[in-house]
């Protein structure tokens, strides 16, 4: 079994880089256009998830990037996924190294939903501080299995592994442009961000 890390990203378009983002993903290759460098996440509920994060003893930061975890030999995650976020690229397997904190589900999600009344300091087993992980693989692999597990039920929202390096990847981060074969089968039913 091995982690495969999937990223949807923008480039700094201009007319001129617009054709040579479009010419290299015909080609299959990783654009030469730098990555749209965006401000520091203000979504509404990131506040709650750094918070989350300080009280459960993790590691948090305004500046991250969010990458899609999955065991390349399990379930695969659905292109509209990853392609909500801007153009999907496989991630270089160097950059596990640097993952710092991943969640079963989307982290903002998990965090919204966590009730009202919930003592944020008690550990919570969706998260783990891949920080301070003898073996970061082996930690990935532990949730995509429960994310698998979650799945398989009937009648449940299907969720997926998100992971966080604490900085902006750049081009040459990204191994590659994916293909079909790195997402799941198309389906009839919806891949929505949930929360286990």
């Amino acid at each position: 079994m091995a982690i495969t890390l999937l990223v949807g990203v923008h480039f700094e378009l201009t007319d001129d880089a617009l054709i040579e983002v479009q010419d290299s993903l015909r080609r299959g290759k990783v654009p030469s256009t730098p990555l749209k460098q965006h401000p520091p996440r203000t979504h509404r509920y990131e506040k709650h998830v750094q918070s989350f994060l300080n009280a459960q003893g993790l590691p948090g930061s305004s500046v991250y990037q969010s990458v899609f975890v999955f065991d390349t030999d399990g379930e695969r995650i659905p292109r509209q996924t990853v392609e909500n976020f801007g153009d999907a690229f496989v991630v270089r397997t160097g950059v596990i190294a640097e993952l710092a904190v991943a969640s079963l589900g989307d982290m903002q999600n998990v965090v919204h939903n966590l009730p009202d009344h919930s003592d944020h300091k008690t550990r919570d087993d969706r998260f783990i501080n891949l920080s301070t992980s003898i073996d970061i693989e082996a930690a990935l692999l532990e949730l995509t299995s429960k994310a698998a597990i979650h799945n398989a039920k009937k009648r449940t929202e299907k969720i997926y592994v998100e992971a966080r390096v604490y900085r902006r990847l750049i081009n040459k981060d990204l191994l590659r442009p994916c293909t079909d074969n790195d997402f799941a089968p198309k389906r009839r039913l919806s891949f929505r961000c949930a929360t286990p």
